[in-house]
């Protein structure tokens, strides 16, 4: 046992934290001032109010007998910010380029919830996937995902649900990513 394992371990935990108070103001950047990153990935805005909330609750409460469905949106309202405000949240993927990195953040006003990042290396892919969710592939549904794959780590870019149309948007951005990032695109 190394004697100086906790400083060590105090002095990783303080560097993590100053990362992701970096990141946090480099996100409220770009949201309110204007700062662009290279390029958004995937950006997905929700505006949340009273009569919104409300309506997540009233659904909530008929649903919650069906294996308890209604309890994940009655919490979906409370999540999204104070319950009587008018809120904007915000899902986003960016990648910045000039630090190498790709950022997943969710944005509730000017608080920032979640936020992963994964760095980008002449090692790194990113990999889509497709599989059925109901049904054969005539009649069912399906999801795609794409993930950036880096030193056995993934991070999560975007999903699509069902919809022809869609993936080919997202596949038409993720390649343009990928060429600017010089990294390879597996599907």
């Amino acid at each position: 046992m190394d004697e100086f394992e906790e400083l060590e371990a105090e002095l990783n935990g303080l560097k993590t934290a100053s990362n992701l108070e970096t990141f946090e103001s480099l996100i409220l950047a770009i949201e309110y001032e204007g700062v662009e990153p290279t390029m958004f990935l995937r950006e997905e805005r929700e505006y949340w109010n009273f009569a919104k909330r409300l309506g997540y609750i009233f659904l909530g409460i008929l649903l919650t007998p069906v294996l308890g469905l209604g309890l994940f949106i009655i919490y979906n309202a409370f999540a999204n910010g104070r319950f009587f405000d008018e809120t904007d949240v915000a899902y986003c993927t960016i990648y910045l380029a000039e630090r190498r990195l790709v950022v997943t953040y969710r944005m509730v006003d000017e608080n920032v919830k979640d936020v992963e990042f994964l760095p980008v290396k002449n090692t790194s892919f990113v990999r889509y996937t497709q599989q059925d969710d109901v049904g054969d592939a005539m009649t069912g549904r399906w999801y795609g995902e794409f993930y950036l794959h880096t030193d056995g780590e993934k991070l999560h870019l975007v999903r699509v649900d069902n919809d022809y149309g869609e993936r080919a948007k997202c596949m038409k951005v993720i390649n343009q990513f990928a060429k600017e990032a010089n990294i390879k695109f597996l599907r």
